[in-house]
């Protein structure tokens, strides 16, 4: 049976592959991963300590701790029978994030391709 393989989405590698093929680019490849690098890792370290890591034009990501409540419902709780703390993360798009997401997905259902990638990312895969 044919299995497809795993889409990582958009990562370091991705992200170094396509700012190293623009026209406007000084860098070598190598470089660029390793900025792309340090850039995830200071995002990881600011995420870790409960701030909120925002991303120009895309939205922010913001950690939020939530303590459990019972409301006379069964809930999980740990093996000292205290109910579960857990981490929440809360991606927050801005408007024109969406408005051009919604944009390009009213497009493309208007020439018949169901999502965001349009007729020319469809053949490409």
């Amino acid at each position: 049976m044919y299995k497809k393989s795993h889409d990582h989405g958009f990562t370091i590698w991705r992200a170094a592959e396509r700012i190293w093929k623009r026209e406007d680019n000084t860098f070598s490849k190598k470089a660029i991963e390793k900025f792309l690098k340090m850039y995830a890792e200071e995002c990881l370290k600011v995420l870790m300590d409960g701030d909120k890591v925002s991303i120009k034009g895309v939205g922010t990501i913001r950690p939020n701790i939530v303590k459990a409540t019972c409301c006379g419902l069964p809930a999980l709780k740990n093996k000292e029978d205290e109910l579960y703390t857990f981490v929440r993360i809360h991606f927050h798009t801005n408007d024109l994030f969406k408005e051009r997401l919604k944009e390009k997905l009213n497009k493309n259902l208007k020439s018949g391709f169901d999502g965001l990638k349009g007729e020319e990312e469809c053949s490409e895969e």
